[in-house]
């Protein structure tokens, strides 16, 4: 009898532990130490992102960021279609914590926020990669494109490193 219940308890710590597995989220992305707002403003080229249902037929995105006088920032996004067709969509970002200034949150008007993690930022603010937790999204942005392959491959070897699905990037066409 002793024997029938550790059986039973073993199976269900087995199930419990394989479905910890099967449900456990990735590690959440490191994000970078510090961001200047004030650096960060200006337009963005949309380099690559990870698939997603928002973007579907974008050949070319942008990101424009404003900086509102009380410290929030304009977020104005433009996806550019194959067939020449634009749609866009403005939000407001804010930084709930400051001690994680790298870690904004983006209201586009849905009854939810959108993450905005700055995870890889160029010294001099030429080009920045963006995600979330669970590393479910991720927009590689830049002030200039195309990217000379020489940039673009030591960052897709760090995304690798971190654990992100680098073959399943859409990258634009600039």
């Amino acid at each position: 009898m002793k024997k029938f219940f550790a059986r039973r308890i073993a199976v269900l710590l087995s199930a419990l532990l394989c479905s910890a597995c099967v449900f456990a989220q990735p590690d959440d992305p490191q994000v970078v130490s510090a961001v200047d707002l004030k650096r960060y403003m200006g337009k963005w080229l949309e380099i690559a992102h990870s698939p997603n249902f928002f973007q579907k037929g974008c050949v070319r995105s942008t990101a424009e960021y404003t900086l509102n006088e009380d410290g929030s920032v304009k977020v104005y996004n433009v996806c550019t279609k194959g067939d020449g067709s634009v749609s866009d969509i403005e939000g407001v970002a804010t930084v709930p914590n400051a001690n994680e200034p790298a870690k904004l949150k983006v209201d586009f008007g849905f009854p939810w926020k959108g993450d905005y993690w700055v995870i890889d930022l160029e010294p001099n603010y030429e080009w920045a990669v963006v995600s979330g937790p669970g590393k479910d999204s991720l927009f590689f942005l830049s002030r200039t494109a195309p990217m000379p392959v020489a940039t673009l491959q030591p960052i897709l070897e760090r995304l690798e490193a971190q654990g992100f699905e680098t073959d399943e990037f859409v990258f634009d066409q600039w």
